[in-house]
């Protein structure tokens, strides 16, 4: 057959730390290796490739695990990439291409790419071009570790996924669920169109009301505008000139206080002078302490040297004499010590000419080696006459321990007799207690099927939550694609959020109502301060603002709104701001709005701060600064609504999945407690047989009894017969008295001990002399070095004496200079005393002349503070007068902008009053007639083009609704065609496997629910060869194992897969399965690529082509080999990974 993958290439791939590269040329290629170096790695990296995104599937605890971390050799690798080259000449994948290349690349940081041929792609293109040809995620073309297992464990409605895949409609839940979701769209985009049309319904009449005001309240406004035209340039006029008036008042006086200032200014510097002097004055006065206190410290340094001399002249004086006594007392230990040298020497002497005993401590030995001897014979003699008694006593003691045996034997028929009426009692005690077991078993039996309805009702459980998670997923991708289009924006605002996902803009620009959040009590008011800028687009710069605007004027593409950050200066926070409940990167921009309880608090509070920009409050009604109210029923629509309405349905899903896995973890639960209680019944069938092996041991028991007796009496012949051969044993006694053998044994014994202890006494008076003699010839030594020491110790002490004595005389020369350095020091200390009583009265005099100039200062200031209190009145009625005019030109600002402000009415003094009347009565009017929209006239104009546009839309939404509907029902029925179909021929192809691989026997697919196979599970039958039929469950764990294999034959026979992997499929089989599951594999691969993993010897036999895998420092690397190809490396690694007691490979 043509090969499906011709190439892998793998680098940074879990333990594939560098690029390896595998060409696949053979239909069967068996992987080999030993265990732990990488095989089932080489599997995960085809599975990886093929768009795997589970990692559990590809045992890791997260996605980057897969990356290369290193070894005790190898660095960590920074990515994991994986390359399969698929050979498309026959157009198996749906691509116009010879060669199809699937590159898959992961970064450690987490990031990723795809290519299909180069090209870039997502996984979900991936998992598209594989899908149906068995190698798509859930595929059963590629069977890892675990997953026969895994098929084994499965629910029926999982093993139904896998027969999905094989008959090709697989895709149709992904076809089903995207169907789903559009007409789930559809109909929300008609619910809403509805919604929307029925809304402006209801505004259209109310808001024609509102216009009908509005022109009457802009009549009113216009009126006020002339009127405030002339009030405001009037009283600016009259204010101007009270202002000038001030100012020219504030001169003269300036004048005054300046000349006043300038006489200050000169008596201060005088009295700095006279300062200064002081300062000079002090300084000297402070140079003179300093010496005086110099002249002080070295006077007491004298009187210390000298008080220091006179002590070490004492202290050398008592070390000579102390030196003195010390070399006497050295003088009289030398000859000590030398009176005790020569008495050392003479004990010496002595010991030197005591006699030898060793000749006596050899002689002793000698006798006592000879009464040993004799010692020895007469002990082999008392041993042999003792043992001759104690045979005769063995004897008799044997003749009495079988006539005991004899009377023993005779009472062992009673004893048998009692034994058979017990083994009787025992057999009806264990056929009542069976009987018991037979009861328990009927109800461990009953328990069983209860837990197994209870699966099956939390199986349906899970459906439920399941199909509810698959319709709140599609609501949120609604949602989401709803938010990334700009639906319900302006088409300025749709423009800009496809052009930054169609690559045109950068993407820099995020819309306002995604940059701030809130809580759900605070949405509403955020939505009122936020307003017509919810669709803005917030960016950095200025310059990314213009770009876009650019971009949307060049294209006529319409308008939108942008808020550059760097425009954004700092608001002054005012009390109660929205901001302090917001979070996000335009927080501050709220922090000039205030944050009100009621409409009523709102207005009161822009009425006390006109500071603040806008008022909002907790039901979304606002009070702007210009004075206009926004309120009434606030619709919860825009794109901030739109955003909760995704928080809370991605809230909703992680709620769902979390129900979900409860109850994923409760069937688990109730599954093992329907094994656990499978194995109880088990257990108790073990026991039931086990009683019937103890009845039959009863019995038995019963007929040992009777032979017994028989084995007893053949005994007592044996035992009589021994009594007879005991006797004359005990005749053929020896004459030798043994208690005299062992009298004459003592007597040696004494003499030995006695020559022993003589021996030992010599011994150790020997060792007491040498001890003596060492102990004396360490202390002569010892005393040696002592009179060594105490003559250097007296050399040392005359050489001290000498040093001192040169010490004393320094000390005496040092006395005579202290004196001379003391008188110098007394004559400069009364010189300076004398210098410093001058300076004193110097000082004097310049304070008092400052204290006079202090004086005069001091009135002159008193003077120019008057003045200053007359300036201060002149400016604050300036400064009044400026307020004044302020604020008439900020009302002029806000009122007239730049208009220029008019010429005074020379009439102004006698219009003022009326004027001012009329303004009140018409801000009295306007006031009345409340809240009014001054935009209503276009609010009702842009309402009514908007209905129109909606009703066209819902005609269009409404068919649309009706196609998708029909599709869907159309998909439903072209699947379930092809699926019971597709069952089949799957059943067909499973029942002849099946009988191959078992040589006989019957098996079944059934569907659960016949009525809904699309929905249902498929259970399992098989029935092997002199067996009943049962479920798959039930089979011993190679039968399952087999029927496992003989449905994944039958897949592939049914919807052949170019490419197959088998991951240690046969570890489970025994020799003659292994046989029969090899010829089924060489059969697959006739029409399917395969590559196995195996350990097995007989399936490495079978294939062509092997590919070894071994590790080298953590690091596996691949060794190819080809049936013909020379013994090699691979060889070695295939031996490695065969079972020792294996056969040999051919």
């Amino acid at each position: 057959m043509p090969i499906a993958l011709k190439r892998i290439r793998i680098q940074g791939f879990k333990t594939f730390a560098n690029r390896t590269e595998i060409d696949l040329d053979g239909d069967l290629t068996a992987v080999v290796g030993p265990n732990g170096c990488g095989k089932s790695n080489l599997v995960d990296a085809i599975v990886w490739a093929l768009g795997e995104i589970s990692p559990r599937a590809l045992r890791a605890g997260s996605a980057t695990e897969v990356v290369f971390a290193g070894s005790t050799d190898t660095k960590p690798t920074g990515l994991a990439e994986v390359s399969l080259l698929f050979d498309n000449e026959s157009r198996w994948l749906p691509l116009n291409a010879e060669e199809v290349q699937v590159t898959r690349r992961l970064y450690r940081n987490g990031e990723w790419d795809c290519w299909i041929n180069k090209t870039p792609c997502r996984l979900k293109d991936v998992a598209d071009l594989f899908a149906g040809t068995g190698l798509g995620r859930g595929g059963y073309a590629i069977i890892g570790q675990g997953d026969v297992e895994s098929f084994l464990a499965a629910t029926p409605e999982e093993r139904r996924q896998w027969i999905e895949e094989a008959a090709g409609v697989a895709g149709y839940r992904h076809r089903r669920r995207e169907t789903l979701r559009d007409l789930e769209t559809a109909r929300m985009h008609l619910q809403r169109a509805e919604d929307v049309i029925a809304e402006l319904d209801r505004q259209r009449e109310p808001m024609r009301l509102e216009a009908e005001r509005a022109v009457r309240y802009r009549e009113l406004r216009d009126e006020l505008t002339l009127l405030d035209r002339r009030f405001l340039s009037n009283e600016m006029r009259l204010s101007e000139a009270v202002l000038a008036d001030a100012d020219s008042r504030r001169e003269a006086l300036d004048s005054q206080m300046t000349n006043l200032e300038m006489l200050i200014e000169q008596q201060e510097q005088l009295a700095e002078q006279g300062g200064l002097a002081v300062a000079e004055i002090d300084a000297e006065l402070d140079a003179i302490r300093v010496v005086q206190s110099g002249m002080h410290s070295a006077l007491e340094r004298l009187e210390g040297q000298w008080n220091l001399a006179q002590q070490r002249r004492e202290t050398i004086s008592e070390l000579i004499e102390v030196t003195r006594s010390e070399i006497a007392g050295v003088a009289e230990r030398c000859e000590r010590l030398a009176s005790e040298l020569e008495e050392s020497a003479r004990r010496l002497t002595e010991l030197a000419s005591a006699p030898d005993g060793e000749r006596q401590a050899a002689e002793l030995e000698q006798a006592r080696a000879k009464l040993e001897d004799e010692r020895s014979q007469l002990e082999r003699l008392w041993k042999q006459v003792t043992e001759e008694r104690l045979s005769i006593e063995q004897s008799k003691a044997t003749i009495e321990r079988l006539r005991s045996e004899e009377a023993d034997l005779l009472n062992a028929l009673d004893e048998a007799a009692g034994n058979a009426e017990a083994a009787q009692m025992s057999r009806s005690s264990i056929e009542e207690r069976a009987e018991g077991l037979k009861a328990q078993l009927e109800g461990l039996r009953s328990k069983t099927a209860e837990a197994s309805r209870s699966v099956k009702n939390l199986t349906d459980q899970a459906g439920l939550l399941k199909s509810e998670f698959d319709r709140e997923s599609g609501r949120l991708e609604v949602i989401e694609g709803a938010l990334k289009s700009g639906e319900d924006s302006e088409a300025g605002v749709q423009a800009i959020l496809s052009a930054i996902a169609n690559g045109n803009l950068p993407p820099v620009y995020r819309r306002a109502a995604e940059t701030i959040s809130t809580d759900d009590r605070h949405r509403l008011a955020l939505s009122a301060a936020l307003g017509a800028l919810a669709d803005a687009f917030v960016c950095d710069s200025v310059d990314q603002a213009l770009a876009a605007i650019r971009y949307l004027r060049e294209n006529d593409l319409g308008s939108a709104t942008f808020l550059p950050l760097e425009l954004m200066s700092e608001r002054k926070r005012c009390p109660n701001c929205l901001s302090q409940h917001l979070e996000g990167e335009l927080k501050s921009f709220f922090d000039s709005v205030a944050l009100a309880e009621n409409l009523e608090e709102a207005i009161r509070v822009a009425k006390r701060d006109p500071d603040i920009e806008r008022v909002v409050t907790i039901d979304g009604e606002s009070v702007s600064a210009a004075g206009a109210l926004f309120g009434g029923s606030i619709e919860k629509r825009g794109a901030i609504w739109m955003r909760a309405e995704y928080d809370s349905a991605r809230d909703r899903l992680t709620q769902i999945q979390t129900q979900i896995d409860a109850i994923e973890q409760a069937r688990s639960i109730a599954m093992s407690e329907e094994a656990a209680l499978l194995e109880q019944a088990s257990s108790l069938t073990t026991q039931l047989n086990d009683h019937s092996t103890r009845l039959a041991g009863a019995r038995a028991e019963e007929q040992a009894a009777h032979k017994s007796l028989a084995d007893a009496q053949k005994r007592l012949d044996e035992v009589r017969q021994a009594l007879r051969i005991a006797d004359d044993a005990a005749s053929m006694a020896t004459e030798y008295d043994p208690d005299q053998i062992a009298l004459n044994m003592d007597d040696l014994r004494a003499q030995i001990e006695q020559i022993t202890s003589e021996l030992a006494v010599s011994r150790s008076r020997d060792a007491e002399r040498r001890r003596e003699r060492e102990v004396l010839t360490g202390e002569t030594k010892e005393l040696e070095r002592h009179r060594a020491n105490e003559e250097i110790r007296r050399t040392e002490l005359e050489g001290r004496i000498a040093q001192v004595g040169s010490e004393l005389k320094e000390i005496e020369k040092r006395e005579a200079t202290i004196l001379i350095e003391r008188a110098q020091a007394d004559l400069q200390l009364q010189a300076a005393e004398k210098q410093a009583a001058d300076l004193k009265t110097k000082r004097q005099e310049q304070l008092e002349l400052g204290y006079q100039l202090a004086d005069k200062i001091r009135q002159m200031r008193s003077d120019l503070s008057s003045l200053s209190r007359k300036d201060r009145e002149l400016e604050l009625q300036s400064a009044r007068a400026e307020a004044r005019i302020a604020e008439l030109k900020e009302r002029w600002e806000q009122e007239f902008g730049d208009d220029p402000i008019g010429e005074p009415d020379k009439s102004w003094e006698s219009e003022a009053t009326g004027v001012e009347d009329r303004i009140r009565s018409l801000r009295r009017s306007m006031m009345a007639m409340g809240d009014v929209n001054l935009g209503a006239v276009e609010e009702f104009e842009r309402l009514s083009e908007r209905h129109d546009q909606l009703m066209t839309q819902r005609e269009d939404l409404a068919l649309s609704h009706d196609r998708i509907k029909q599709s869907l029902q159309e998909m439903d029925g072209s699947a379930r065609e092809q699926f019971e179909q597709a069952l089949d021929r799957i059943r067909a192809a499973f029942q002849d496997r099946f009988a191959r691989l078992f040589g006989g026997g019957q098996c079944d697919l059934i569907v659960t629910d016949p009525d809904d196979p699309l929905s249902a599970g498929v259970v399992i039958e098989a029935q092997p060869p002199n067996k009943r039929r049962q479920r798959l469950e039930l089979l011993s764990g190679g039968e399952r194992a087999l029927t496992a294999a003989s449905l994944l034959f039958a897949f592939l026979d049914v919807n052949p897969s170019p490419f197959c992997v088998l991951d240690e499929v046969d570890a489970a089989l025994d020799g003659r399965n292994v046989e029969r599951f090899v010829d089924h594999v060489e059969e697959l691969a006739k029409t399917s690529q395969t590559l196995v993993v195996t350990h097995n010897p007989v399936t490495i036999g079978r294939a062509k082509t092997w590919v070894g895998v071994t590790m080298v420092s953590g690091v596996s690397r691949i060794v190819p080999y080809k049936a013909g190809d020379p013994v090699d490396e691979t060889r070695a690694v295939v031996e490695m990974a065969v079972d020792p007691v294996g056969e040999p490979i051919a």
